[in-house]
């Protein structure tokens, strides 16, 4: 009989050695449990796991864009809406530039400053209050005054050294002049008559005149 052939072995022998082999597989036995939790949990998790929350936020996402798009187009008006066709190139349109003004020639051209007519003030008369610093005595020069009626008068007024008025009580007029100092009274008469024309500090002593409208 040659080496590789097996050697004969009755029934004894063979249940010696088969129960050797059981003993030495026994303790790997033990192992199979923790072999199989260790491949379950190196499994990758199902993809319907990370699949589902990516869709739904997919889906939130979309219906947020439609919604914006649906609130948001009826605001524009006509003519910020913009119309492009599909595969043109939108142009912006610019301002029409602003009229020009008309330039001016050199004929439309005032040189120098207008010169502006003084209205006439009718009849300009001068009157002196005077008084004992100056001529020696309460007077208008000139006492007596004749006018036209419609006719208007710029009374020039001066008081030699004391205070006195220019008074007509019948036709409202009544102007103050200070010591040394000139006013301006103009006046139109419309109405005829004599009036009287007074200094109410001096009348008592004199200083009274008449004015005529005739």
């Amino acid at each position: 009989m040659s080496e590789k052939d097996p050697p004969d072995l009755n029934e004894d022998q063979i249940k010696a050695a088969l129960a050797e082999e059981l003993d030495d597989v026994a303790p790997r036995r033990d192992l199979w449990p923790s072999i199989q939790e260790g491949v379950r949990r190196s499994q990758p998790r199902p993809l319907r796991r990370w699949l589902l929350p990516a869709f739904g936020s997919a889906a939130v996402l979309g219906v947020a864009v439609v919604a914006i798009l649906l609130f948001a187009t009826p605001l524009l008006s006509p003519e910020e809406t913009p119309q492009v066709a599909f595969g043109a190139t939108a142009t912006v349109q610019s301002p029409p530039p602003p009229p020009t003004r008309p330039v001016p020639t050199p004929e439309d051209v005032v040189v120098g400053t207008p010169t502006v007519e003084p209205q006439s003030v009718g009849t300009r008369v001068q009157v002196t209050a005077e008084d004992i610093g100056g001529s020696g005595a309460y007077a208008f020069d000139p006492d007596e005054l004749t006018f036209s009626v419609g006719e208007t008068v710029e009374f020039t007024i001066t008081s030699e050294t004391e205070f006195h008025t220019f008074t007509v009580d019948e036709l409202g007029i009544d102007e103050p002049i200070r010591g040394g100092e000139t006013a301006v009274v103009t006046f139109t008469f419309d109405t005829a008559g004599t009036f009287e024309l007074i200094c109410i500090p001096h009348r008592a002593l004199g200083m009274v005149g008449t004015i005529t409208v005739r």
